[in-house]
């Protein structure tokens, strides 16, 4: 009898020790497998889209640019775009198929509750039985210069970029060609992923924002602003400037040259400001940059 017991109780332990390490097999080492099996993958999305994601705003607090509503699908929310391509390359888009882009990408800890900060509000939410729900993000960005931007692009390939220099906050940003980012949140799968195919088909790629993913150097069109920011600090049309073939920069082993390495001004030693305009003298435009930012 004292036997039987003694078997019974090493059976015990050896259960125990190995419904421990089954538990800890599960818990540590097959944890993100599990997690990410594929027959989890729609009970992740209805858990994420089970959020009331939080709105994304223009500069005034009321111009609503992205926002979520109630989905009469599987899902619970659906991500809406009030304004489409107005925003498309501002609010970027939340898809359940793509995933997110620009801002919804970069702030989404905060549109979807999980930021640090947010967490007293949170648990609230959680102890009160209320559903979760995420922050609101406001933006720098001005509706009527946003719309000015629209008009004055129209249908121009290119972008409009405003920005405010004291605090570097971004006014406005269109891009041509844009994108309706409702194509891309909507929750039928077909017409999401026929839409994405669409627009990466497209030969002016739409979802590529010539205002924030393109590089295009501003060049000789920079001259303007600076002959502009000359006059404004008293450098008029007439005022006359040193006239080397090169230019150095400081606080570098470089040098700046004009276009072909020529000398303005016929090689005269002084250029004026409107002389240097009119030739699109690099050099020259260096030396007022350099004078400017001086000041």
């Amino acid at each position: 009898m004292e036997r039987q017991i003694r078997r019974l109780g090493i059976g015990l332990l050896l259960l125990f020790a190995l419904l421990f390490a089954q538990v800890n097999y599960l818990q540590v080492f097959a944890a993100d497998r599990i997690a990410n099996h594929d027959a989890n993958a729609f009970r992740q999305l209805k858990a994420e889209y089970a959020v009331d994601r939080g709105s994304i705003l223009a500069a005034d607090g009321r111009t609503v640019l992205a926002s979520s509503r109630r989905s009469s699908g599987d899902l619970k929310y659906e991500r809406r775009y009030a304004q489409g391509e107005r925003y498309g390359h501002v609010t970027g888009f939340y898809s359940f198929i793509f995933g997110k882009r620009e801002l919804e990408d970069t702030f989404n800890e905060y549109l979807t509750g999980d930021a640090a900060e947010l967490f007293p509000q949170t648990m609230t939410d959680l102890v009160l039985g209320r559903p979760k729900r995420g922050a609101t993000i406001v933006t720098t960005i001005e509706p009527e210069l946003q719309a000015a931007a629209e008009s004055a692009l129209g249908d121009q390939p290119g972008a409009v970029v405003a920005i405010e220099p004291a605090t570097g906050n971004v006014l406005a940003l269109v891009a041509n060609p844009s994108f309706d980012p409702n194509l891309l949140s909507a929750q039928i799968g077909r017409d999401v992923r026929d839409a994405w195919e669409d627009l990466n088909a497209d030969p002016d790629k739409p979802l590529v924002s010539r205002a924030s993913d393109e590089l295009f150097p501003p060049g000789s069109t920079f001259k303007l602003v600076t002959a502009a920011a000359a006059l404004e600090h008293g450098f008029g049309p007439d005022s006359t400037w040193d006239n080397p073939q090169v230019l150095d920069l400081p606080l570098t082993d470089a040098t700046l040259g004009n276009f072909g390495g020529g000398v303005c001004a016929g090689g005269a030693a002084q250029i004026t400001l409107a002389q240097a305009l009119e030739e699109s003298c690099n050099v020259t435009f260096g030396e007022i940059g350099l004078e400017l930012g001086a000041e």
